[in-house]
This record gives C-alpha cells, sequence and structure tokens, in this order.
C-alpha cells in the first residue's frame, strides 16, 4: 500500500520539474487573497524549486512591488481592498521599465473575453483555476523563454 504514494508522486511531478527554478531563477511574489489557493500555488512553486513572497490582497501587491522587485507577479483576480486589474495597473504606473515585473492572472474566469480583458489590463499572461503544477512550469517556461532569448540576443 505504501508504493501508491510513491507512485502518484512520481506521476504528478515530470522529469525536470524540480529543476526550473534553477534553468529559470526568479523572486516571484503570489497575490492571492484565499488561504487555501495561497497554500496549493505555494506547493506547486515549492515543488519547482521556487521560493515565495505572499500578498493577500492588491494594496499589499502594490507594496511589496515597490519594496522589491520580483520577476513574476501571480495575481488573482477578485481581491477585497484593490483587484487584480487595480494593482496591475498601479505597478505598471509606479516602477520604471527596467523594473517591471512579468504579471500573469490567476483566475477562474478563463472565458475568451476576460482573457483579452487581463491581457489589455497591461498583463502578460493568464493561468486559470485551478492551478495545476503542468500549467504553472509551462506558463514559467512560455513566459519567461522570450526574455532569455532577448538577453542571449543582447550578449
Amino acid at each position: 500500500v505504501e508504493p501508491l504514494p510513491q507512485v502518484a508522486q512520481k506521476a504528478a511531478t515530470p522529469a525536470g520539474d524540480s529543476s526550473l527554478a534553477s534553468r529559470v531563477p526568479l523572486d516571484i511574489l503570489l497575490v492571492e487573497d484565499n488561504v487555501t489557493n495561497q497554500k496549493v500555488a505555494s506547493r506547486i512553486l515549492e515543488r519547482l524549486g521556487y521560493q515565495t513572497d505572499i500578498a493577500a490582497n492588491g494594496l499589499q501587491a502594490v507594496a511589496a512591488a515597490t519594496k522589491k522587485q520580483y520577476d513574476l507577479v501571480l495575481m488573482d483576480i477578485q481581491m477585497p481592498e484593490m483587484d487584480g486589474v487595480a494593482a496591475t495597473k498601479e505597478i505598471r504606473q509606479i516602477l520604471p521599465a527596467e523594473q517591471q515585473p512579468k504579471i500573469v492572472a490567476l483566475t477562474a474566469n478563463a472565458m475568451k473575453h476576460e482573457q483579452d480583458l487581463y491581457l489589455n489590463s497591461q498583463m502578460d499572461d493568464f493561468l486559470p483555476k485551478p492551478i495545476r503544477l503542468p500549467e504553472m512550469s509551462a506558463l514559467i517556461e512560455r513566459v519567461f523563454a522570450e526574455e532569455e532569448g532577448v538577453e542571449n540576443g543582447r550578449s
């Protein structure tokens, strides 16, 4: 009976995922008001080799982004005090261009018109909830592959 959890764990963790953080090192801010969703997202990121800072609403996200330079902000959309769209606009206005993080919407609303709204709100991408490891890994690869190409082109 004990080998089953090991088999399930191996099946749930695609090979090489734990090396993602060494290949694509990132400072990540997770902005999520739901504690359960915070835990789920944090554990997924840990399995990929990342540690995250957490903000519980848009106001905290803006404050955190002005104190530390993040590479990636995973931004929930519906939050109290300041929603993810407003927080993204604020971060884009406050930070200079060279300090702008990639901002990815985390949302259960994955309809095409909603995706367009997030992308038109100065977000770089979106990730539908519930968040799963393969999608998170693919998102990081996709969002930061472009940047690696730009950096490699400058060398």
